[in-house]
C-alpha cells in the first residue's frame, strides 16, 4: 500500500512542507528560514521589505529540496518554525507529533471572478496521448516528492477512479527539473508549477489533463504553511507574533501594490529573487503570485481553512495513511489564536468567513 512516507521514516522521525524553516541561534532574535528551492511570492516580498528585520527578526535564509527533510528537521528540533504543506502536518500530528501550523503563506484557489491562481497540474505532451488518470497506467508520472500534500491528494484521487497507484511508475524530480524531464523523455507526465508549464510551453507543447481542484477537491487549498511545535511555540510566543506581524503586514502591501501600482514592487522583488528576466516574473505574477488581497473573500490574511483540514484529512484516512490512527481535529492541528492576536496587533480586522 503506498503511503505519503514510509511508516518507518515517520515514526524515526517521531523518536524524530510549492519549504521552509526557521533555525534559532544563540541570540534568542536571530534566526533561519529556510525555503523550498521555489519560494512563494510572500516571502520574496517580505524579505525585499525587510520585514522581519523591522519586526526585531534577524532571519537568514537556508534551502531544503524536499518536504520530507524539512518536517524531520522541525521534529527533531534542528529547527523552530517549517512551512510544510497540511497533509505531511496532519500524517505526523496523528502518528504522535505535537506540531501546529500557526499560518497560510501560500494559497491555491479560483478567485469570484474565476480567475484561477492554482498552484499546480497535471500535464503531459500531446504525444504521449494521455486525456485521463487511465491513459496513465504504464506511463512514468513526474511528481516533486513522495511526502507532498499533492502527492497525498493524488493518490487518492486514483484509488477513487478505480486505479491502483501501482500501475503508474511515479518519478521523483525537483519542481524546477520537472518541465526539462518532459522535455528530455524521461517522464511521460507531471503534476508541475502552473508557472513552469508556461515556461516549458515555450520549448514543446503540453495538455492540461486534471487542474489542481479536481484533483484535490479543495476549493481553497494551503499550498504552504508555517508550522511548529507546540511545547516551542509556549515558550517563544513573541518570535512566532514576530513573524506572523512580518506576513500580515507583506500580504497587506502587496494587496495596495497590485491595486495601486499593478504590483510593481512584486513584480520587481519576484524578477530580483528569480533571475530569469523580468518576463519570467512578470509571468509568475499573472498567474500564481499576483492574488494578494483576493484571497479575502474566502480566508482572512494567513488564515489556515478549517475545510481544507478535514479535507486532508479525509484524504489520509482514505488513502491509508494514517496506519490505523484517527485523524486530529482541526484544534489540534492549527493555532488560530495567536494568528488573531497578530491581526489586533497590526490593527486589522478579523472576520469570521465560517470556514
Amino acid at each position: 500500500m503506498l503511503r505519503i512516507v514510509a511508516v518507518g521514516t515517520v515514526l524515526a522521525a517521531l523518536t524524530i512542507a510549492a519549504t521552509a524553516t526557521f533555525t534559532q541561534a544563540q541570540d534568542a532574535k536571530k534566526y533561519t528560514l529556510g525555503l523550498p528551492i521555489a519560494a512563494g511570492s510572500t516571502f520574496v516580498v517580505a524579505d525585499g521589505l525587510e520585514a522581519f528585520k523591522k519586526e526585531g527578526l534577524n532571519v537568514k535564509t537556508e534551502y531544503f529540496a524536499e518536504v520530507s527533510m524539512t518536517r524531520k528537521a522541525l521534529l527533531t528540533g534542528q529547527v523552530q518554525f517549517a512551512s510544510i504543506g497540511l497533509g505531511p502536518l496532519l500524517q505526523a500530528d496523528a502518528l504522535g507529533a505535537d506540531l501546529k501550523m500557526i499560518a497560510v503563506t501560500e494559497y491555491s484557489f479560483t478567485d469570484k471572478a474565476g480567475k484561477s491562481w492554482e498552484s499546480t497540474a497535471l500535464v503531459a505532451p500531446p504525444a504521449k496521448n494521455i486525456k485521463s488518470l487511465q491513459d496513465l497506467k504504464g506511463k512514468k508520472l513526474g511528481i516533486d516528492s513522495f511526502g507532498s500534500t499533492y502527492y497525498v491528494a493524488f493518490t487518492d484521487k486514483l484509488r477513487k477512479e478505480g486505479i491502483d497507484p501501482k500501475t503508474i511508475t511515479m518519478v521523483t524530480v525537483p519542481w524546477t527539473q520537472l518541465g526539462g524531464a518532459l522535455v528530455t523523455g524521461q517522464i511521460d507526465a507531471a503534476i508541475m508549477f502552473v508557472t513552469d508549464i508556461e515556461r516549458t510551453r515555450e520549448r514543446m507543447p503540453l495538455d492540461r489533463v486534471m487542474t489542481e481542484f479536481e484533483y484535490t477537491g479543495v476549493r481553497t487549498s494551503v499550498t504552504t504553511g508555517i508550522v511548529a511545535k507546540a511545547s516551542w511555540l509556549k515558550n517563544n510566543r513573541d518570535a512566532a507574533l514576530g513573524v506572523l506581524r512580518a506576513y500580515l503586514k507583506t500580504r497587506e502591501f502587496m494587496r495596495k501594490d497590485r491595486v495601486e501600482n499593478d504590483g510593481k514592487f512584486t513584480r520587481e522583488q519576484l524578477n530580483a529573487y528569480m533571475k530569469a528576466g523580468p518576463e519570467v516574473a512578470d509571468l509568475y505574477y499573472k498567474i500564481r503570485g499576483g492574488y494578494a488581497g483576493l484571497e479575502l473573500d474566502y480566508v482572512n490574511y494567513l488564515e489556515v481553512p478549517r475545510d481544507s483540514v478535514e479535507a486532508y484529512n479525509k484524504l489520509l484516512v482514505e488513502g491509508n495513511s494514517l496506519q490505523g490512527k484517527p485523524p486530529v481535529s482541526f484544534e489540534q492541528a492549527v493555532d488560530t489564536e495567536l494568528l488573531k492576536e497578530a491581526y489586533k496587533q497590526v490593527e486589522l480586522t478579523w472576520i469570521d468567513h465560517g470556514n
